[in-house]
């Protein structure tokens, strides 16, 4: 069962509604790894074109996820890129090619990849007391 949709320019992104289960969803255009789908069993990387069904994603993380009693709680789609965020600890999944900052408008970055899920970083946000 999907919890929350959010849609992107061409992809969307989903967290489950089953309580106390791990679980992500994304679908679309992947060209930028904003899917965040696992790489294929002999450590390629997934199809980079387009999933037409919701497909499991940030599946490298379910045990890390799980481990730390982690839920996802939102999720958010850009152009190119998707975000995760992770309830207690506030860890912040980036998935895609993220844009160039208003202050740096030459340039474009990618979310450095932790393989082998498509370009995804990890942060932890500071929790207040």
């Amino acid at each position: 069962r999907l919890g929350k949709v959010r849609c992107g320019q061409y992809h969307t992104v989903a967290t489950s509604s089953a309580p106390g289960k791990v679980a992500a969803f994304a679908w679309g255009v992947n060209t930028e790894g904003q899917l965040a789908l696992q790489s294929e069993g002999d450590g390629s990387p997934p199809d980079p074109g387009f999933a037409a069904l919701p497909r499991p994603c940030l599946e490298t993380y379910r045990p890390l996820l799980e481990r730390d009693g982690e839920q996802i709680v939102e999720c958010c789609a850009g152009r190119t890129h998707s975000m995760f965020l992770t309830k207690p600890t506030g860890r912040l999944f980036i998935a895609g090619h993220l844009p160039a900052s208003a202050t740096d408008a030459n340039s474009d970055s990618k979310a450095s990849a932790a393989p082998p899920a498509a370009a995804v970083a990890a942060t932890t946000a500071a929790t207040a007391p």
